[in-house]
């Protein structure tokens, strides 16, 4: 299954619009009026809502309360700071998300790669774009939610609201590489 997640770039708020196969499927806005902390409404093509995601407050790390509507809620909190790791466990799966160097990000399930993301690098009057290539058997709205609280947390500043912007992705040292090699099933 591929996933694209486009943000729209020249939107009041945030705005996104989620592809799974090249076929529209979600739009996700922000709450407008929230002072600090974000609130993500994710919503089918009837605008019938169908999750929501808050951002929580811990000093520098990631931290988001996630309701889909046929799930217990669940939370994505930062794992190790420094190695760029983030947890979310799910009814009795452990999910392990690894941000790399450069743009990219790994999912596992219980200790299995399960999907592999990427993000532009430039954008001309357009939002960040990430692609995620994802194992058929898996949730696609977990997967995008991990995806907009990634964008959420790292990439909505507003240095970032000009016409164009270009970026190298992280540098340093990370937990684990990234397996170029790795194609999902299915």
């Amino acid at each position: 299954m591929n996933i694209e997640v486009r943000q729209q770039k020249l939107a009041i708020g945030d705005k996104y619009e989620v592809f799974i196969d090249g076929n529209l499927k979600y739009k996700v806005k922000s709450t407008l009026l929230k002072l600090f902390l974000s609130e993500l409404q994710v919503l089918d093509l009837s605008d019938n809502r169908v999750g929501v995601i808050n951002q929580g407050f811990d000093w520098f790390k990631l931290k988001y309360s996630i309701n889909l509507y046929y799930l217990l809620p669940f939370e994505i909190n930062t794992k190790r700071i420094f190695a760029m790791e983030y947890e979310a466990k799910i009814n009795s799966d452990t999910y392990l998300i690894t941000r790399h160097a450069g743009l990219k990000i790994s999912v596992f399930k219980n200790g299995t790669q399960i999907a592999s993301a990427s993000k532009n690098h430039f954008t001309w009057f357009e939002g960040d774009i990430f692609t995620m290539e994802v194992e058929s058997h898996i949730d696609p709205l977990i997967m995008i939610s991990i995806i907009l609280c990634i964008d959420n947390f790292y990439y909505n500043d507003n240095n970032r609201d000009g016409m164009f912007t270009l970026d190298f992705g992280n540098l340093g040292i990370f937990s684990k590489k990234n397996n170029s090699k790795w194609k999902a099933r299915g």
